[in-house]
């Protein structure tokens, strides 16, 4: 019950997060928490609410964030079943995901350099990376169809 409770709050804050005007949005780092990363974990579809879709395809829908970056979601990406993505994230967005990452609270294992998967306690299994990309970082979250 107390687990519910827990995923239920942040999945609320999230929700109320990403409500709130693009200016007040600090980073990517933010953006990608509150959008992609909390719902992946609580099992929510990805907060797209506010936003203008830029690109909608097939398999692919970009939307437009803050200048220089984007919210881009992978409806079939080749390594999972569905991926959400900020892309134009800097330096200190790609080490914001990289403490939260590895400070202990949450529930992932280091699978390689800035690469981490959920362990045990979600199916299927999630997978957090920072990509670099030209000069900008991806900060992604793909769910897996491994199991944990």
């Amino acid at each position: 019950m107390l687990i519910w409770v827990s995923r239920m709050t942040k999945a609320i804050l999230a929700y109320v997060f990403a409500m709130l005007p693009a200016a007040v949005m600090a980073d990517a780092w933010d953006e990608f928490e509150a959008r992609c990363l909390l719902p992946f974990e609580n099992l929510f579809p990805v907060i797209v609410d506010g936003l203008d879709r830029q690109i909608s395809i097939s398999e692919l829908a970009v939307f437009d964030l803050t200048v220089g970056e984007k919210l881009v979601i992978e409806l079939v990406p080749q390594d999972g079943e569905l991926a959400c993505g900020v892309h134009g994230a800097d330096q200190s967005d790609a080490q914001a995901l990289r403490n939260r990452m590895t400070a202990g609270n949450r529930n992932y294992v280091p699978q390689g350099a800035d690469v981490w998967a959920s362990d045990e306690w979600i199916e299927p299994q999630l997978r957090v990376s920072v990509e670099r990309d030209a000069d900008d970082f991806i900060l992604r979250v793909i769910e897996t169809d491994l199991e944990s």
